[in-house]
């Protein structure tokens, strides 16, 4: 027996981009039952209502008040009536073999993500390529995840079950929500898995949260100390100082390419969180001073 199908697009400032992500759930070569569009109290609220109504599939929420984009996916949740679940962003899309793809490896324990092409902002998506198979990889331990997550967040399918088992996203969190729940599932025995293929379409957007690097970097060292008071592990372990010590690198690094001073005193301040360890504060410090991190953008991802 198929299991039903919810999509969740939660909209705020996307109503130029919200016909286009519900076009590409539409155009699926494995059909979606329904299409959880939940508007977070946007001041584009007429414009969006004006699109959802063409569309059969879509159901509507709004929120009273904006709430954010993790609480928003919790409503959808709340909302959708599959037994699996999947999500869109409103300026995103979902490449046709996305669903059909994905559907292939999920499972009772089991979650699934996609690797994702980026589209420049104002650039064209060009021609889709249609696929045999892709190349699976299994995740089923934080491991080097904590040192760079490299899973498309908005990408996950996952069963109902699942997500009422962890508690869907952490809605206190504004930004890096995706990260926290990568790393809840795995922390009670979930497996992910990651399907090779760019099935995800991510366009470019200067007014991203994703583009915000203080933003980021605040609320990435926020689900690092949960997940290691989860894990009952200090911040100052063998393995969590590693994990901080990457972090800080990574946000000295995002201070010199893009000059926010408000990064630069908080990275500063929490480097003070490697007291204990003052080898490795050091080296964090002299790496910071070198200057080094302007030719690595690497280190800011």
């Amino acid at each position: 027996m198929m299991q039903r199908i919810s999509v969740i697009i939660p909209c705020y400032c996307n109503s130029t981009t919200l016909a286009r992500a519900v076009e590409s759930v539409c155009a699926q070569t494995v059909a979606v039952d329904e299409i959880v569009v939940v508007n977070d109290c946007s001041p584009e609220t007429v414009e969006i209502e004006n699109i959802v109504k063409n569309y059969k599939k879509v159901v509507y929420v709004r929120n009273e008040s904006n709430i954010g984009l993790a609480a928003s996916r919790n409503k959808g949740i709340e909302v959708a009536t599959g037994e699996v679940v999947t999500f869109l962003d409103a300026d995103d899309e979902f490449h046709p073999q996305k669903i059909e793809f994905q559907l292939k490896h999920l499972g009772r324990d089991t979650v699934v993500a996609c690797g994702h092409r980026k589209v420049l902002e104002n650039g064209r998506r060009g021609a889709i390529e249609f696929y045999a198979e892709g190349k699976v990889q299994t995740i089923t331990e934080p491991g080097w995840l904590l040192y760079r997550n490299h899973l498309t967040g908005a990408s996950l399918m996952v069963p109902k079950t699942i997500l009422d088992r962890v508690g869907g996203y952490d809605p206190s969190l504004r930004s890096c929500e995706d990260f926290d729940l990568w790393l809840r599932l795995l922390e009670v025995g979930i497996t992910i898995r990651n399907v090779s293929l760019p099935l995800y379409i991510y366009h470019r957007n200067a007014n991203s949260l994703s583009k915000n690097y203080y933003n980021i970097s605040y609320w990435e060292l926020e689900v690092l100390k949960k997940h290691f008071d989860r894990v009952e592990e200090s911040l100052v372990s063998s393995q969590a100082k590693y994990v901080l010590a990457w972090y800080l690198i990574k946000h000295f690094a995002r201070y010199q390419i893009g000059k926010d001073e408000r990064l630069l005193g908080s990275a500063m301040h929490n480097l003070t969180l490697l007291a204990c360890s003052p080898g490795l504060k050091g080296l964090v410090y002299l790496i910071h001073k070198s200057r080094v991190l302007t030719l690595y953008h690497f280190y800011a991802k």
